[in-house]
């Protein structure tokens, strides 16, 4: 009844009961019912909303569709409020031949060898684990004091929800990230980024647009690479993980340098702006049929070959590599192509754009890297009137402590190289970092996780990023930190959760509250009566000093011997009241 109260389908209601009985996961299954994909997040809002409704909740949407939600605080009414924050939206990619839509389906998560995974898709797990963190620690009762849950939008697609916050809302001076990957370890900072456009625009040398005179016949095929092993543009880019793009391109080159003259007319490829790309497509045109065979040969060597040279470096995957060919064209027919010396300059730009780590710390650690997300060139049509075009986008990402200008003048010397328009920086996120001492949400969430395990944290920055620098910017005051469940393959359609360690984690980021609460409140007491002793102090001072010393706390006789002192008759009944309580005794010193 409680699993059909959230709406969960009867699927997820099997695949609840082999799960440990908890709210994490009874909320995880329904998020992966809900679309979320980026800029599509208003389902998840409404469910959220909803929820909030039935426990009578405080919540608001901003206006870059951002949502906080506040409980207030049941027997700790003196604790400070403590905010936990994750994103709505996920990455959305499918396998290839998976029949999916992400706008209107459910994932199709299922468990495997103690992991959970999808059927041909993201999971979604990030961040919807986050999600269902912090909304099943809002519906806790046993946690008593004030909470605030964020839940930002647009995380995956440049973190517009963070970049718009608004500055006025969060009234804690502590919020957890629910966002990181790893179990037991403390996230203490993250990478920046920025993306960067390039366009390469062809002369009209470099188009044939006007049909021979000599009627022809024209014969188009397509290659299609896929399920390639991708992964985060972030954490996975030292992986020398092959790029979808650089390996269709190259397989144009070895098919130009095995002298078979073929045309491109169309480009795509890459997945998601933040993930290193697993599929790309092309539609060519050749001039004879003998040279289609020929060619598909060639690139699926060249795939092959690729496949062989990675999984000596990462875990296998079944690589795919589809052709097709249509029917013949007459050259009267023929849509307007790149001619061969033109297909070539655009495969050996894909091929030698940089794309990978550009800066490692002495430890090793990256420190800037440049992730070739997209490529797209959408074929002209048959007027000619849309001559065709190749953008690039570069997904930049950088420590604080490294050059962000470093990186865009790499960029641009090589847009320059190749003759292409270059376009300024844009959705920039700014890198974050805890100092490891002064930072109290990094001791309380060491202290929560000696309490729940009997040993410290594992305490690491990232490379990936944390919408953390976007907040900070809108909250310097506010003390931040990230933590999260285990978490593989993200971005990909590998992704997968390690079911046990999704409670461990809800245990210690409870006991990191109950901490803070307990500490805040008990603060606050103490502070409330050292406060008053310490303005009762300071005004006996001041009446020694003034009076030559209290002879007598009633009003006539403090105000007989004021030294003409200008304090109206007002202060002095206020003042004599609160002195009276206590014996000099009492505040000496």
């Amino acid at each position: 009844d409680r699993l059909k109260r959230l709406g969960l389908s009867p699927r997820s209601i099997d695949l609840a009961s082999m799960l440990p009985h908890h709210n994490v996961f009874s909320l995880l299954l329904r998020l992966f019912e809900i679309p979320r994909a980026s800029l599509r997040e208003d389902a998840v809002k409404n469910f959220v909303r909803d929820l909030a409704q039935q426990h009578g909740w405080w919540y608001r949407v901003d206006q870059s569709g951002n949502m906080l939600i506040r409980r207030d605080a049941t027997t700790q009414p003196d604790a400070e409020r403590i905010c936990l924050q994750a994103h709505m939206d996920i990455v959305t990619i499918a396998d290839s031949g998976k029949a999916f839509d992400f706008h209107r389906d459910p994932i199709e998560a299922y468990m495997d060898n103690g992991w959970l995974t999808a059927n041909g898709t993201t999971l979604g797990a990030d961040n919807g684990v986050g999600v269902a963190t912090a909304l099943a620690i809002l519906m806790d009762k046993s946690i008593t004091g004030p909470l605030e849950v964020l839940l930002t939008a647009n995380e995956e697609n440049g973190m517009t929800g963070a970049r718009g916050l608004n500055s006025s809302w969060i009234q804690s001076k502590m919020l957890i990230n629910l966002d990181s990957e790893e179990a037991n370890r403390i996230t203490m900072g993250c990478a920046g980024s920025f993306m960067k456009r390039l366009k390469w625009c062809p002369g009209e040398s470099s188009i044939e647009k006007t049909p021979s005179a000599k009627k022809k016949k024209y014969y188009p095929f397509h290659i299609r690479i896929s399920n390639m092993t991708g992964g985060h543009s972030g954490l996975m880019i030292h992986k020398k993980i092959c790029s979808a793009i650089h390996e269709l391109a190259q397989g144009v080159l070895d098919v130009l340098n095995a002298g078979i003259p073929i045309h491109i007319t169309s480009f795509h490829g890459g997945d998601a702006q933040n993930s290193i790309p697993s599929s790309a497509i092309a539609s060519f045109i050749a001039e004879r049929p003998r040279d289609i065979t020929s060619a598909i040969g060639i690139f699926d060597h060249r795939i092959l070959g690729s496949k062989l040279l990675e999984s000596g470096r990462v875990e296998g995957r079944p690589w795919a590599m589809e052709s097709s060919t249509g029917s013949p064209v007459r050259s009267e027919e023929r849509q307007p192509m790149l001619t061969v010396d033109a297909t070539r300059t655009l495969a050996e730009i894909l091929t030698e754009a940089p794309h990978g780590c550009e800066e490692l710390s002495p430890e090793g650690h990256v420190e800037s890297s440049l992730s070739l997300s997209r490529a797209t060139m959408d074929a002209p049509n048959t007027e000619g009137e849309l001559p065709p075009q190749m953008t690039i986008l570069y997904k930049a990402r950088l420590s604080r402590e490294a050059s962000g200008d470093d990186l865009e003048n790499s960029m641009d010397s090589f847009g320059r190289a190749h003759d292409m328009q270059i376009y300024p920086k844009e959705s920039q996120s700014l890198g974050w970092s805890a100092h490891p001492l002064y930072s109290f949400a990094l001791q309380y969430l060491r202290e929560g996780h000696r309490r729940t395990f009997g040993e410290d944290p594992n305490m690491q920055k990232v490379h990936g990023g944390l919408e953390l620098g976007m907040i900070a910017e809108k909250y310097p005051s506010l003390d931040c930190a990230s933590i999260g469940a285990e978490i593989e393959n993200a971005h990909t359609t590998r992704e997968r959760l390690k079911i046990d360690t999704v409670l461990p984690m809800y245990n210690w980021l409870k006991a990191t509250i109950d901490l803070f609460h307990d500490d805040t409140e008990r603060f606050h007491r103490q502070t409330r009566r050292c406060g008053q002793a310490l303005c009762e102090t300071i005004l006996c001072d001041y009446y020694n000093k003034n009076t030559g010393g209290i002879k007598s706390t009633t009003t006539s006789a403090v105000r007989s011997s004021r030294k003409g002192d200008k304090s109206s008759d007002a202060d002095v009944e206020t003042w004599v009241k609160q002195l009276g309580k206590y014996k000099r005794s009492d505040v000496t010193g």
